[in-house]
């Protein structure tokens, strides 16, 4: 980093951690926030890697995602705990950024240990909310059995005003009195539930469903069947309801609910399970079987396998045991996508990546993946199927390579023929020539028969120089020589552009000249150098001030004349704004230096008043060797006020 740091009071005053850490691990530069949330002095953080403060179980992911980028150009984000002074860990959101001429990273971190006990917080409270939900349900079913019971008790007849109390429920209750007749309390819901009326005989189908039970207290599944319908599978609870002082049986209530949507789901899910089960016996893919809702992790015995673990080792449930193993350059492209996925629940996850063995090295797999969610779209469970392809992957590659290398091959002759320059192509120890383009046989007037057992120099005007720039070529692998005469056939001379290159093919030492005639680039170059040596004597010996100015109204040159007029130096007039100078110069002025500028047109005579005496101003555009305007020439000529 250069000594003098740019924007040092952005650096010092940022709340997050803002780090530069060289490639080897050391800090080198941190801000005053840094030190504050992690408590060390500068003496004490500078004497410090990056990685020592890393949490021991995170320092080999993060050695790996530091070493990866130092071989890259893109920044690169990821989550590393960090220790403090005091001992205890604070987790950290970091974004590095790779300085490689620096050999070194740009690293902010944002505290996220707040947000990560907000986060735990947060579940924990859903969960009492959720306990507490459902203990206000069982209190409030437990008061209607309550109530029916005392209201037939007193008076049989008076249970037919509480089907208005549970009409809401998404239970569906019935009562059997003693005379045998059935009422249903909320036979609205009862309906849309079964598709009919709950009839008699259902009754005591679902009735005897719970007394063949061990624990009668307990819920009973029950599948009601009915013709040209789906099987309907209900939750059923029955009660008793007695006199309290006699203990007769006065009625009986039943409450029962539609699970179907449930079972259905475990028996897919079974299904599943079984299928993927056959496939990894049959196919020998890895699994994982990842809980969305508790965010653990299953792994298969044989992705242990195929990792080179034993079925019985212990990798715990983390993410982290299958995130710390993909290859650092494709860890962030397949972390994006598993992320998205699991979030959109959308299209098809199918990535192929490398991902490490327990020996160290790495093997291609192929992993494919489906979100199992509830009818509502809640996402339940991440299902991941590995397959190991890197013997496919290699023969792929080594296909691909030999079908590159020929299409490079075709490419390299295309160009060869077809590019604007004259390619020649000859042997670095006696510069015989190999080969040579169209371009080549053109420019110079041979013809192909006529190459033959010729060397390089035959094209030089000075076969010294021939050799003396083959020499500079050899000293390095690219040389660019700006100019340099040739020869043709016809004994003509011309100027040419080269580019020499080094290259061995089957062994042999090759050099590639590329060869461009400059003739008219250097017409027009001799013809400039005049027209500027020519400006340069009325520039020194105009008897009127001219001024050499860039885009911003900056005097560049200026020349004797406007120095004595303005009662100082030409070199102290150099860098010095117009509105600096005593030119009386306004807004208009600006105006039309900005017009020239734009359109490159001169603009002649605007005249002005400056000092008490009239002088008129002309505008010319300054423009360099391609053309291009960088900047105005201000003549300024004396006028009397009769011209």
């Amino acid at each position: 980093m250069p000594n003098s740091f740019q924007h040092a009071h952005f650096f010092s005053t940022c709340q997050s951690l803002f780090c530069v850490v060289g490639f080897e691990g050391s800090f080198r530069h941190v801000n005053q926030a840094t030190l504050t949330i992690l408590g060390y002095s500068i003496e004490e953080i500078l004497a410090l890697s990056f990685l020592e403060l890393v949490h021991p179980g995170e320092q080999r992911r993060t050695n790996i995602l530091l070493e990866a980028l130092s071989e890259s150009d893109s920044a690169l984000t990821f989550s590393a705990s960090i220790r403090t002074k005091a001992g205890d860990y604070r987790d950290f959101i970091w974004q590095a950024t790779p300085a490689l001429m620096e050999f070194a990273f740009y690293a902010v971190g944002i505290d996220a240990t707040r947000c990560k006990q907000d986060m735990q917080q947060t579940s924990q409270e859903e969960l009492r909310e959720a306990h507490t939900i459902l203990q206000e349900r069982y209190a409030d079913l437990q008061l209607m059995y309550e109530e029916l019971q005392a209201s037939v008790g007193g008076n049989a007849g008076q249970y037919q005003y509480y089907p208005s109390v549970i009409d809401c429920r998404a239970e569906g209750a019935a009562l059997q009195s003693k005379n045998g007749q059935l009422n249903v309390l909320n036979p609205q819901r009862v309906e849309a539930m079964l598709g009919e009326p709950l009839n008699l005989s259902d009754f005591m189908s679902l009735w005897q469903s719970t007394t063949q039970q061990l624990d009668p207290l307990a819920p009973a599944h029950y599948v009601l069947r009915k013709p040209k319908r789906d099987p309907l599978y209900l939750q059923v609870r029955q009660r008793l309801l007695k006199n309290p002082q006699t203990q007769e049986t006065l009625a009986r209530l039943l409450v029962f609910q539609d699970i179907s949507r449930e079972v259905r789901l475990g028996q897919q899910l079974h299904k599943l399970q079984d299928d993927m089960a056959t496939v990894t016996r049959s196919h020998a893919e890895g699994i994982i079987s990842w809980d969305l809702l508790t965010n653990s992790l299953d792994y298969s015995a044989s992705w242990k396998e195929m990792l080179g673990f034993n079925p019985d080792d212990s990798l715990g449930r983390s993410e982290e045991t299958w995130f710390s193993r993909i290859h650092p350059q494709d860890y962030q492209a397949v972390i994006n996508e598993i992320r998205k996925y699991i979030k959109l629940q959308q299209g098809v996850f199918d990535l192929k990546y490398r991902i490490q063995h327990k020996d160290g090295s790495y093997c291609w797999v192929q992993n494919n993946g489906r979100v199992l969610k509830e009818q509502n779209g809640r996402a339940l469970r991440f299902i991941s199927v590995f397959a190991d392809i890197t013997e496919q992957q290699k023969t792929q590659q080594t296909l691909h390579s030999a079908h590159q290398k020929a299409e490079k091959e075709s490419l390299y002759h295309y160009l060869f023929n077809e590019q604007a320059d004259a390619c020649l192509i000859f042997a670095q120890d006696d510069r015989h020539i190999i080969d040579l383009n169209p371009v080549a046989l053109k420019l110079y007037g041979y013809s192909r028969e006529e190459w033959r057992d010729s060397g390089f120099e035959k094209v030089y005007a000075d076969a010294a120089q021939c050799i003396a720039d083959v020499r500079q070529t050899l000293k390095t692998q690219h040389t660019h020589i700006p100019l340099s005469w040739h020869k043709r056939k016809n004994g003509g001379l011309f100027p040419v552009e080269i580019g020499f290159g080094r290259c061995k093919i089957k062994g042999q030492k090759l050099l590639c000249a590329s060869v461009r005639d400059i003739s008219e680039r250097h017409l027009r170059e001799q013809a400039l150098r005049e027209e500027r040596n020519q400006y340069g004597t009325i520039f020194h010996t105009a008897p009127f001030p001219i001024l050499y100015l860039d885009r911003n109204s900056q005097v560049l040159r200026a020349n004797r004349y406007s120095a004595q007029w303005l009662n100082s130096r030409p070199e102290m007039l150099e860098g010095q704004r117009l509105r600096d100078l005593k030119l009386d110069y306004e807004s208009s002025d600006e105006r039309l230096d900005e017009q020239v500028l734009k359109s490159g047109q001169a603009h002649l005579g605007e005249r002005k008043s400056i000092g008490g005496k009239d002088w008129q101003l002309n505008r010319l555009p300054y423009r360099d060797t391609a053309g291009n305007v960088i900047g105005l020439i201000l003549f300024i000529v004396h006028v009397s006020a009769s011209d």
